[in-house]
């Protein structure tokens, strides 16, 4: 029996399918777990790399960190930042610091090895050079799996916890927890990441229990607000109001088709708009006593209550009442029911497997 591998066009279009996915895993998809598995292997190993002609693969590799490099400062908008700005992002980020502690290491050792090819007497010493070498994988390496193969776990893990909110809203919805307010809060603050990515991205959660008035923001004083975001780059507060699914939307009819904000709903969007008060009259007073640093340039106010679904889709005349108040209000104050929140959140494994 032959030994010999058959080359068949299938054959070559998978070999070019993984070749294509070990530059890119994000390619990847969830069914492809053994394609990743062996993209992976492709990424990480040199062995495909003809040793008598690595000197050519130099300028390859040193323009892949640069393109790793450029990627972490368009993404995080470093370009933007003072440089006040960008040492606070360092000290608050060390996970990134030390990601752009590799790449800079990484494209430097790339520079020296190509400097230890072209001295001969270097080459001699098969210790050193092998040692070099290692050295020298070692940082690309870690450079590779922070930019290609941590965010491939990290979607596979942010898909399950999607999956997981999701399903504990069905459960949940229409029972006894509906209407336990503690319930929803601590439900959207064990998963604030993704509450985030839904009330605009790039922002993150400072404090679930703040305060607004004369003391710190972390909240050392009286709790006026149930969630503090700020934006990873401009410091911005947003400030977010958690209610029930149960939480009504609108009060009684009014007349001539029109229906008031329920009381609950009514006393919410008050309530949001004086904590923003509140906290940009404290606000110098709050940033010294803070070890949080934040501004607040007309901080955005978002109110989670209710349920289109369950109380207003049936009623033509209610939803217009209520898409009118929502308009009015949004210039100051976003109001998303549940049922809107959970149906982005699940969204996002429909939009990431595009």
């Amino acid at each position: 029996m032959s030994n010999e591998i058959q080359i068949t066009d299938n054959f070559l279009d998978e070999i070019l399918e993984l070749s294509e996915i070990s530059k890119d895993l994000k390619k990847a998809r969830s069914a492809s777990l053994s394609k990743i598995q062996r993209a992976i292997g492709i990424k990480l190993s040199y062995d495909h790399y003809d040793s008598s002609e690595f000197y050519e693969y130099f300028d390859e590799f040193e323009e892949e960190m640069k393109e790793a490099l450029g990627a972490l400062v368009t993404g995080k908008e470093l370009k933007k930042l003072t440089k006040e700005e960008f040492k606070s992002f360092l000290e608050e980020n060390p996970d990134d610091r030390l990601y752009m502690y590799n790449l800079s290491s990484s494209i430097k050792e790339i520079q020296e090895m190509r400097g230890l090819f072209d001295d001969s007497s270097y080459m001699d010493d098969e210790f050193e050079l092998a040692t070099a070498t290692l050295k020298w994988i070692s940082v690309l390496n870690y450079v590779r799996v922070r930019h290609d193969i941590v965010p491939l776990v990290e979607r596979g893990l942010y898909a399950e916890l999607i999956t997981e909110l999701v399903e504990s809203w069905n459960k949940h919805k229409d029972s006894d927890k509906s209407n336990q307010e503690s319930f929803w809060q601590g439900e959207l603050s064990n998963n604030a990441e993704v509450l985030g990515r839904v009330l605009g991205g790039n922002i993150f959660l400072i404090t679930d229990k703040p305060n607004c008035g004369a003391t710190d923001i972390e909240g050392r004083g009286s709790k006026v607000s149930d969630f503090v975001f700020k934006h990873k780059n401009t410091q911005n507060i947003t400030l977010v109001e958690i209610k029930t699914p149960d939480t009504p939307l609108l009060g009684s009819f009014y007349g001539r088709g029109a229906y008031p904000l329920s009381r609950d709903l009514s006393g919410s969007v008050a309530q949001v708009l004086i904590q923003r008060n509140e906290l940009m009259t404290s606000f110098y007073s709050k940033v010294h006593k803070s070890e949080i640093k934040f501004e607040v340039h007309s901080p955005r106010c978002f109110i989670i209550t209710g349920r289109l679904d369950k109380e207003l889709y049936e009623d033509e005349e209610k939803l217009k009442s209520f898409e009118i108040h929502r308009g009015a209000l949004s210039s100051n104050v976003s109001v998303i029911t549940f049922d809107e929140l959970y149906s982005q959140i699940s969204s996002f494994n429909k939009i990431d497997e595009i």
